[in-house]
This record gives structure tokens, sequence and C-alpha cells, in this order.
């Protein structure tokens, strides 16, 4: 069964900015997250007790980069309620040390489920995440 595919808001203004980066891959990388929630790809994120952390690497092809200087896409999974919301995109070069890459995915993982709950300003999308 296909895992439903929330793409959130500050995930998409992080999306759009890879994008401007990186114009000629926006094919490639749209197909890389859509195709996710049909076949779940990447390697688990350590340090992340109760969440299950997933990090994918997506090489951009149509600028001669690989998947070890590529992108990042980092995504929550939520098995249990077959659901997978990506948290944070970014460009290896950018992020440099894992130190910075962890404090970010905390960051995100934190928005997301303010997100949810309505967090400060007590706005939602009406999505369900974790319920």
């Amino acid at each position: 069964m296909p895992f439903e595919l929330i793409r959130t808001e500050p995930f998409e203004r992080q999306f759009r900015k890879i994008l401007k980066q990186f114009p000629r891959s926006a094919g490639s990388i749209n197909s890389a997250i859509d195709d996710l929630a049909d076949n779940l790809k990447g390697d688990a994120y350590p340090g992340f007790y109760e969440f299950t952390i997933m990090k994918l690497r997506i090489p951009l092809k149509e600028y001669k980069i690989g998947k070890s200087s590529g992108l990042r896409l980092v995504y929550l999974l939520l098995e249990d309620k077959n659901k997978l919301i990506p948290l944070l995109i970014y460009y290896k070069v950018k992020f440099p040390t894992e130190h910075k890459v962890k404090k970010m995915i905390k960051k995100k993982l934190k928005e997301v489920l303010e997100y949810k709950t309505g967090g400060p300003n007590g706005k939602t999308d009406g999505t369900d995440y974790a319920d």
C-alpha cells in the first residue's frame, strides 16, 4: 500500500529555493520525492529514537553531480499511519557537518509538529499527521 506523501508549506518553501538553484533538475527532483510514496528509499538517520527519520541521496544528473555530492532529502516516516512527510531538502555542499544537519532536522521536525498541532499561532492545515 502506498504511503501518503504530505508536503507541508515549510518544506515547499525550502523546495522552491532548491529548484531556483537547480532548475534543470526540477523534474528529476520531483520524481524522486513523489516516487517515495510507492517505493521507500534511503537510509535511517541515527539519533532520533522516537521518530523514524530517513535520508535519501538525490543525484543531479543534469549538472553532472552524483549522489555523494548532490541533494539530501530528509523525511519523517510514520509507518503506523502510512504517512511520509518531507522535512528538509538541502544541497550537500551547503551543510558540511553532520552537527549542522542534525540541528536543522530537529528544527524542521519541531516546525512540522507545531504545524500539525496549530503551533504558537494556533493555525493548522487540518491534516492529522500523528494521530
